[in-house]
């Protein structure tokens, strides 16, 4: 199937995953954002400039990009800002993610959440999923089978819709 794009565009933030927090760790965490219609293929932003900020909260301290990830702009306290020129050319799956370090003393249960924000002018389709935030537990021991999924509890089954695994 040949898929187009339809007038305007649609910028936004579809997940947060990242590796387990556990004290002392280190954890690489991504977020998907960018031009949605990506995932399947066309580019409908292209030419589109914005910025995307992530605010960190919780025992967690930005260290660096992940390999291969766009370096921020601007780190200012909590906030990682990127700046984008063209989110065209964006890769919305490998662009935005950072490397954090749990704190040493960080106790079990202890929340660590993100909250992605996408920042644009322009006709937008769906200003609805233009932020996410998302939490997840520090752990003081760690299971290799362990596997969450965001939106925990009952979910929503109707319109579009995702699971996000870790």
């Amino acid at each position: 199937f040949s898929l187009t794009c339809k007038a305007g565009f649609d910028l936004g933030v579809s997940g947060i995953s990242c590796s387990p927090f556990i004290p002392t760790h280190y954890s690489t965490i991504s977020i998907i954002a960018g031009d949605v219609a990506n995932f399947f293929g066309p580019h409908c932003a292209n030419g589109i400039s914005g910025t995307i900020k992530l605010i960190i909260d919780g025992p967690v301290q930005f260290i660096a990009p992940a390999p291969g990830a766009l370096v921020p702009a601007g780190i200012s306290g909590d906030t990682i800002t990127y700046l984008i020129s063209d989110f065209g050319v964006v890769s919305t799956f490998s662009d935005f993610r950072i490397i954090a370090q749990t704190d040493t003393f960080a106790t079990n249960g202890t929340q660590v959440c993100f909250k992605a924000i996408v920042f644009y002018s322009g006709n937008d389709n769906n200003t609805n999923n233009d932020s996410l935030e998302q939490c997840f537990s520090v752990r003081t021991s760690f299971d290799p089978n362990d596997k969450e999924v965001y939106p925990s509890g009952p979910i929503d089954i109707s319109g579009n819709r995702w699971l996000t695994y870790t």
